[in-house]
């Protein structure tokens, strides 16, 4: 008798599940769109410090230093209720600090008493959403497609942005070993500063790459993975090394007055004067945050599309002394990936 009546619930059974689904994307889509916190502020706080909770059981701890950049001398603090973009440094190989800490404070944004920014959204792969439970996550923790159209509109609105600009090609050359950063060809997120006339203010976090250990073989087939299919898929071990990660504010790199169709001229001359606050932030705390044979190698900068005889230049009309950012390494972007970048290193 069972039987018969488990065939006849099985429509219902279905019925139920697409329905669902359909509902899940809705709100799901009405959420990406939206520019006010999504869901209970104090439910997204809770499940941001569960997750939390989580890796620091696994032996992840993480430190910053955001009391004293936000909230300390009043004349070096920066300033909460400005509007910032802050491109976050290194990609790793899956954003962890950004996915268990720095969603802490993106989701206390927007609730009283923030130790950062106010009102910070993030910009991250529409990709991600797609995972139930984690796209709802994402949301509640200010978490939107990253787009161009996204990317203007959080501006538009007087909100700080948070995105990550190596992406891909920069989560693809992970490596444990060493610190390395890419950057897109035409700096579109200096495009964005520039035609809103807000101020760049880099977060690097030290240790992200060394929370997952990579190996030749993983980072050969991640490689070839990308360029067959243009996705990253991370090969690491499931759990996460025992690291500290230490998250680290950058000061304010003004753009001038907003300029709704900046020439690369101007892109260019403010990309240039970003990698040397980045440079700078870097030189100051790697020493101190990274293990003593990564640190060694110093900080690799390449430029997707342009050769590094091109970055030189660049670095040197923003003003660069390199003999006080000696761990800075310039090498070409022209390639892509460079074979240097391969199991090589």
């Amino acid at each position: 008798m069972a039987a018969p009546s488990l065939r006849a619930s099985g429509p219902i059974v279905l019925s139920c599940a697409l329905v669902s689904a359909a509902l899940r994307q809705l709100l799901l889509a009405r959420g990406k769109r939206a520019l006010v916190p999504w869901g209970p502020r104090r439910l997204a706080l809770a499940i941001a410090q569960a997750v939390n909770k989580a890796v620091r059981l696994a032996g992840v701890e993480f430190e910053c230093d955001t009391e004293e950049k936000w909230n300390g001398d009043p004349e070096k603090r920066l300033d909460p209720q400005r509007q910032y973009i802050t491109p976050w440094h290194p990609h790793g190989a899956l954003t962890f600090c950004a996915a268990f800490y720095t969603n802490i404070m993106t989701t206390q944004s927007t609730m009283p008493g923030a130790p950062g920014p106010r009102n910070w959204f993030v910009g991250i792969a529409d990709l991600l959403f797609r995972f139930p439970g984690l796209g709802e996550a994402l949301l509640l923790w200010n978490a939107r497609p990253v787009s161009e159209a996204t990317s203007q509109k959080v501006l538009k609105s007087g909100y700080s942005y948070a995105i990550q600009p190596g992406g891909i090609p920069e989560q693809v050359v992970t490596d444990h070993r060493r610190e390395l950063l890419v950057f897109p060809p035409t700096g579109g997120f200096c495009r964005l500063a520039v035609q809103h006339g807000v101020p760049l203010v880099p977060i690097y976090a030290f240790g992200e790459n060394q929370v997952f250990s990579t190996s030749g073989t993983g980072r050969r087939a991640v490689n070839r993975i990308y360029k067959t299919m243009g996705i990253a898929v991370p090969l690491i071990r499931p759990w996460p090394n025992p690291i500290t990660v230490y998250m680290k504010w950058g000061r304010p790199v003004e753009v001038g007055p907003a300029e709704a169709k900046p020439s690369q001229e101007r892109v260019q001359e403010v990309f240039g004067r970003y990698v040397k606050e980045l440079a700078r932030l870097f030189e100051e705390h790697h020493r101190t945050c990274l293990p003593a044979d990564v640190a060694a190698r110093g900080l690799t900068v390449m430029w997707r599309g342009h050769s590094k005889e091109e970055l030189d230049v660049l670095l040197d009309g923003a003003g660069l002394e390199r003999d006080q950012v000696p761990s800075l390494v310039t090498v070409s972007g022209q390639s892509a990936p460079p074979k240097l970048l391969q199991s090589r290193l």
